[in-house]
Formats: structure tokens, sequence, C-alpha cells
């Protein structure tokens, strides 16, 4: 899967789990300042990932991650930042693929 596909995969999870239709949204938007995500939605938006790349998004420890970084607004993330978190974890999962 490449950067654009995964990118397009997050923003469509998000775009049918909030019921955004036509809105914008771009790799900057933000999911709780600019599209009013509530903590349920995001465990709808980690349900409708995971069927995507078939890899359970834990927002609890990506925010837990997020507040440990100096300078990280940590009570909010960008639709690039979820893909950039699920790139990683696709890589994580593929290393140990492999090194079985």
């Amino acid at each position: 899967m490449t950067d654009q596909e995964l990118l397009a995969g997050v923003t469509e999870a998000i775009r049918s789990t909030l019921k955004l239709g036509g809105e914008q949204i771009l790799p900057g938007t933000r999911l709780i300042a600019d599209l009013g995500t509530e903590s349920l939605d995001l465990l709808d938006i980690s349900s409708e990932l995971e069927k995507v790349v078939d890899i359970e998004v834990n927002f609890r420890r990506l925010f837990d991650d997020r507040r440990a970084q100096p300078g990280v607004a940590a009570d909010d993330i960008t639709v690039q930042e979820l893909a950039d978190y699920l790139k990683e974890e696709i890589q994580k999962m593929n290393s140990a693929v492999a090194a079985v």
C-alpha cells in the first residue's frame, strides 16, 4: 500500500464514520478540533481502519505517546499523523513477520 493509498483509506474511514459527505478532509485536518470527533467516534474510526489496514488503532496509546513528546499537541491528531502512525505500525508488523 502506497502512502497515498493509506492516506486515502484513512480519509475515507473518517469520512464514512463521521458521515461527512462532501466536506473536504486534508492531511492537516485535526480530528477533534476541526471535525468534532468524540471518543466513541475514535472507536468507530479504529474499527473502520482495521478493515482497511488490518491493524487496530489504539487511540489511547497514540495520545499517550504524543503526550510524552515535548512540544506536541497531545490532545488532537491530524489525518496525516494518523496515516503516519499506521504506516509505522504496518512496518513493525511486516518486520515481525519477516523475522519469523
